[in-house]
């Protein structure tokens, strides 16, 4: 069966009980704390105290694997280690068990204070501190901190409330020592005070027996004296008196001084053991002021301490808030950044689209080739509803109502019965010459149009390279944003563009009126745009021509 010791040691404020040394058995045979009753008196050996305010039973302590347990068995005034009471859990049926350990204070009960005949009474409650050895007496040392139920109990504190209750009762217990021996140097000093009066009396007596003998020898000169005078048979009698008398005085005398002599002695002994006893007292005392002293300076570093790292604490939360503010803050300015990223992207496929076709009439224009109204229709349509001409070009002589209207012209003119042939021909031509002088007029104002294009083009990336370079400083200022703007950065992320956003720029056939062009005839025209999409890089040659 396992088991341990414990000791218990009474502090300066608790009520007065002799030094205890206790067996601690298993949880089956625990040690039972309380108040002493007419069975159960306070020994050296158990856990009953002779104190009111405890009650018949307690607490009680056992000793499991190596560790020692304390539970209050509903105790009326409570049990505290380390200042903290042991609760009740939730039921309300029992109270928490706690871990103790080596240098922990346990307060059995609470002071309760009486007043009887206008006269306060105060009953003092146990305070003890705890000492755990195993069973070859090996002192355990506190290697943690309490548990509650099997579970460790932390503290966010920087020091315990455990340790800083442990060092107040350290250095109230020093300042009780410290009166203690302050008591005991008082008492010593009377003492050689009294050893002084001592040794002054033994002088006044060695004193005394010299004025004594001085009086003796006058007193024999006398008797010569007088001895010439008398008889010499009545001589002789007084003196053989005095002789017996002077003989007796004189071992009377020796024996006093003797006696004084070796109280003399032993005086001085006791007067040097004192004075010894004296030095080691004062040197213990030295020792435990400057341990006191010593205790003191580490307690206020260690409160000090703890204050400045709760202001590190506050400010640490403020700073992270403040950091929280601007992380929201560049989020949202990356989520703007995005979008007008998007814009910019959609307009530069705008602009490569509309650079191609322009490349396209272009190039027909200088090659002198003829091109199909069909195709001309469809690329003047695909510009206007991209919005690429100015409002009031898109209803000009040019299109294709009015074509269609002179195409339908032409063609009563033909049913009305014209002439002649030559009548026929020269209608023709000169349909086809002011068809032609419209064309022309178009392709000039897509020119144009493309032109300001170019410029607007121009000032959107200068407006793109100028938010690129904000965008690079928010990077810098915000460290904390650094990592998901990597990862969205717009700079690196591809545009994708769906194909209804293609299919905006390219109209059916349907939308033009009066335009009877096939699918096959817009084919070749889509495959040529796709190519001049991907290569808008002539348009400067263009202008240029």
């Amino acid at each position: 069966m396992s088991f341990g010791w414990v000791t218990l040691v009474a502090t300066p404020k608790s009520h007065p009980f002799e030094e205890r040394r206790i067996k601690v058995n298993s949880p089956n045979d625990p040690v039972k704390i309380g108040r002493a009753v007419a069975r159960i008196q306070a020994a050296p050996d158990n856990a009953v105290f002779d104190c009111k305010v405890l009650s018949r039973n307690h607490a009680i302590l056992w000793f499991r694997d190596g560790e020692f347990w304390l539970k209050d068995t509903k105790s009326s005034n409570g049990t505290f280690v380390n200042n903290e009471k042991l609760q009740q859990i939730g039921t309300g049926r029992d109270t928490d068990v706690r871990r103790v350990f080596s240098g922990d204070i346990i307060q059995l009960g609470v002071e309760i204070v009486e007043n009887a005949n206008k006269v306060s009474v105060v009953y003092g409650c146990i305070y003890a501190v705890i000492n755990c050895f195993n069973a070859e007496g090996k002192l355990l040392e506190n290697t943690g901190q309490s548990c509650d139920d099997g579970g460790q109990r932390t503290t966010n504190s920087l020091v315990s409330n455990r340790k800083l209750f442990q060092m107040q009762q350290y250095v109230s217990e020093a300042q009780h020592r410290e009166k203690q021996r302050e008591d005991k140097i008082s008492e010593l000093m009377s003492i050689i005070s009294a050893n002084e009066k001592a040794a002054e009396t033994a002088w006044k007596a060695l004193v005394n027996e010299d004025r004594l003998l001085a009086r003796i020898e006058s007193l024999e000169a006398q008797l010569s004296i007088l001895s010439n005078n008398n008889n010499p048979d009545k001589q002789k009698e007084e003196l053989l008196k005095m002789i017996d008398e002077k003989t007796k005085f004189e071992a009377m005398t020796k024996e006093m001084v003797r006696r004084l002599i070796e109280e003399n002695g032993e005086t001085t002994s006791r007067l040097k053991d004192m004075e010894r006893s004296l030095e080691t007292t004062e040197q213990t005392y030295q020792q435990l002021r400057s341990r006191n002293d010593d205790l003191e300076t580490a307690l206020s570093e260690t409160t000090e301490m703890y204050d400045s790292k709760v202001s590190e604490l506050a400010l640490t939360t403020a700073e992270l808030f403040e950091k929280q503010k601007q992380f929201s803050a560049l989020e949202d300015k990356l989520t703007d950044l995005q979008q007008k990223n998007l814009k910019l992207s959609k307009s530069s496929v705008i602009n490569e689209t509309a650079s191609g076709l322009s490349r396209l009439l272009a190039n027909a224009i200088n090659s002198g080739s003829f091109i199909d109204a069909p195709e001309l229709h469809l690329l003047i349509s695909t510009l206007k509803s991209a919005s690429y001409l100015p409002p009031h070009t898109r209803e000009t002589p040019s299109s294709p109502d009015t074509s269609s209207a002179s195409e339908s012209d032409l063609r009563t003119q033909l049913m009305n019965g014209c002439d002649t042939s030559t009548s026929e021909k020269d209608l023709i031509e000169e349909y086809e010459k002011n068809k032609q002088q419209d064309e022309k007029m178009t392709i000039e104002i897509c020119l144009k149009t493309i032109l300001e294009l170019q410029s607007k083009n121009r000032e959107l990336e200068m407006t793109v390279a100028t938010m690129m370079e904000e965008n690079q400083e928010n990077q810098e200022n915000g460290e904390k944003s650094d990592s998901f703007l990597s990862e969205t950065d717009i700079h690196k992320e591809p545009l994708e563009i769906s194909p209804s956003e293609n299919a905006s720029f390219f109209p059916d056939a349907g939308n033009f009126s009066g335009s009877s062009t096939s699918t096959s005839s817009q084919a070749p025209l889509m495959q040529k745009q796709s190519t001049v999409i991907k290569k808008p890089d002539g348009l400067e040659n263009l202008v240029s021509d």
